[in-house]
């Protein structure tokens, strides 16, 4: 799901000049299109600590589920807001493609298997 590419400049300029108001509502657009990938796994998440019994363990464990998706965006969001980083990042993705798309494969079957053995 990507907008038009002959939208890009008009919503880029619209940005810019709608200044903090804008960004936040970009950034509720952003989430409202986000809900269906992260949202999936977030129900998941609560529902298997539901049916651990939840409460102050529960809880606890949500908070650190929280916590372990948040930090790694912060520390993207760092990352890339040097342009040399993200030049960097950007030139080794595209270097070390094939490996990266089958780690993450690996990574989220290992994921699923432990999801399944928890059951």
């Amino acid at each position: 799901m990507v907008a038009p590419a002959v939208t890009h400049g008009s919503m880029h300029r619209a940005m810019e000049r709608g200044g903090l108001g804008a960004m936040l509502v970009a950034g509720v657009l952003v989430g409202i299109c986000t809900v269906p990938c992260s949202g999936a796994i977030y129900l998941d998440i609560v529902a298997i600590l539901h049916a651990a019994g939840g409460g102050t363990t529960g809880l606890a464990l949500l908070a650190l589920y929280n916590i372990a998706f948040v930090v790694p965006l912060v520390a993207l969001l760092a990352a890339v807001s040097d342009r040399r980083v993200l030049g960097r990042l950007g030139r080794w993705n595209r270097a070390n493609s094939p490996s990266v798309k089958l780690g993450l494969a690996l990574a989220v079957i290992a994921m699923s298997f432990g999801l399944l053995l928890t059951l």
